[in-house]
């Protein structure tokens, strides 16, 4: 075996990348509890607002940099031991909720619990999408061709566009069309339903998948 291959530096983690760990160290030792989320797909402004929901339960949810996470765990090894199954769910995006909550109650406020998003072409409505009725608030101009290409009525009035009645644009199941979510981007609406997906709960010294 070359003299290469048996030599492997140890690089120091950067600054920032400690302070990281410390948090995460901090936040695990702080805590009674541990609750995994898949954020695969979950937008910067709703895991925002569901940081401050679970704020205003005494609970603290962090995104995590998976690599980083399983070093503060193993920084725990001694004092907490019980961590350690934690590891092998740490693939994909992750978020970790930290709290002294019964894990079982906060995981039934989970499961009510949803955020949403705006639509992307190709994606599968999770329920009905209305266009409702009223002023849209926008000048006559190249959007009226997609109120047109998607049937919605319209009529123009004081200089705006106004939808003259609501207007199902998608049934729950139903694939969004680019012209659709493009108009839907437009007027606001964030009309696709997502859950915080919990992938493991620790408690009593064993992680538990729901």
């Amino acid at each position: 075996m070359s003299l290469a291959a048996k030599y492997v530096r140890e690089r120091p983690y950067p600054e920032r990348k400690v302070r990281r760990i410390e948090e995460y160290v901090k936040l695990l030792s702080g805590h009674r509890y541990v609750i995994l989320v898949d954020i695969v797909g979950v937008p910067a402004p709703a895991l925002h607002e569901a940081r401050k929901v679970l704020g205003e339960r005494g609970s603290v949810l962090k995104v995590l940099k998976n690599t980083l996470f399983r070093k503060a765990v193993d920084e725990l090894a001694q004092s907490r031991p019980e961590l350690a199954p934690l590891k092998k769910y740490l693939r994909g995006q992750n978020a970790a909720i930290f709290t002294d909550e019964n894990p079982f109650t906060l995981l039934l406020f989970l499961r009510r619990y949803r955020v949403y998003r705006e639509a992307r072409p190709g994606d599968a409505a999770t329920s009905d999408i209305v266009i409702p009725s009223g002023n849209t608030g926008f000048a006559p101009g190249p959007i009226l061709s997609l109120f047109n290409k998607l049937r919605i009525p319209i009529r123009i009035q004081e200089g705006s566009i106004w939808v003259t009645s609501d207007t199902v644009v998608a049934k729950r199941g139903e694939e969004i069309s680019p012209e659709l979510a493009e108009l839907l981007g437009k007027l606001g609406m964030k009309p696709i339903e997502m859950s915080l997906k919990v992938k493991a709960i620790l408690v009593d010294g064993r992680a538990v998948e729901p």
